[in-house]
């Protein structure tokens, strides 16, 4: 009877304690303060997703994106914006299913907006679900809309154009849109107009030395110099004319 009981509550501890790890509880945090956690936020279109384990030896589900816009992610982050890859814990492995609460799911074709951290072997989702928001057109204006409290306004649902305003502040700029390049080569450019900008300098400062009045001044400067010359050479002639004088 006592090994009985043993066991029942070894299986209720073990059921506690699992859904201690699996249950995942939101609370209600602003995006502003997500914000705060994020390293980056992209917005792309899901392409599909895999399953793998990561050098911890953790089941992990690897989504792939093809992004479109980014703010707060450097340049050499993004190896391949088409297939950007974000990682979240939980997915299936030699035929078992490691589900975990809280985990997003997404729609192949899905036009969304992940608040993403850099973390060691990877992107991830700092806050699961909540990191995950919909793009939805309302009333003619886009508007990121979140599984969980999707009726909080700035908790679940936000304007696009509000949560720019937040990504500038945090991060320095909006989401970019890459077809214009400008978050990526900006630097690069103010690199290369500041070098231009020298070399034309040089090459002004070139061309007015080449001119042909700067041509007729250094050979007018040049005419004191040859006169000098010759008074020198007449002076020596003189000198030994008169040496050789005096001494006949």
């Amino acid at each position: 009877m006592n090994s009985r009981l043993l066991k029942l509550c070894n299986f209720v501890l073990f059921g506690l304690m699992s859904a201690s790890i699996f249950a995942t509880t939101f609370i209600e945090t602003p995006v502003s303060s997500r914000l705060e956690v994020a390293s980056g936020v992209i917005r792309g279109n899901f392409i599909g997703s895999t399953y793998k384990k990561n050098p911890m030896g953790r089941v992990v589900t690897e989504a792939t994106f093809q992004v479109t816009q980014a703010s707060g992610i450097e340049p050499h982050q993004m190896i391949n914006r088409n297939t950007f890859k974000v990682s979240y814990p939980g997915g299936e492995w030699n035929g078992m299913t490691y589900k975990v609460s809280g985990t997003p799911q997404f729609k192949k074709g899905e036009d969304v907006v992940l608040m993403v951290t850099k973390g060691k072997f990877g992107f991830i989702l700092p806050d699961l679900t909540l990191s995950k928001f919909s793009v939805q057109k309302k009333e003619g204006s886009e508007v990121l809309v979140s599984s969980i409290f999707s009726e909080k306004n700035g908790v679940g649902k936000i304007t696009l154009t509000e949560f720019n305003e937040l990504t500038n502040h945090r991060f320095g700029t909006p989401l970019v849109s890459f077809n214009s390049d400008t978050h990526i080569h900006i630097a690069k450019n103010e690199k290369h107009v500041a070098a231009t900008s020298i070399i034309n300098d040089y090459k002004a400062r070139d061309a007015r030395a080449r001119t042909p009045s700067s041509i007729q001044d250094e050979a007018d400067d040049s005419v004191p110099i040859i006169w000098f010359v010759l008074a020198l050479g007449l002076l020596g002639f003189l000198s030994n004319f008169l040496l050789r004088g005096r001494r006949e």
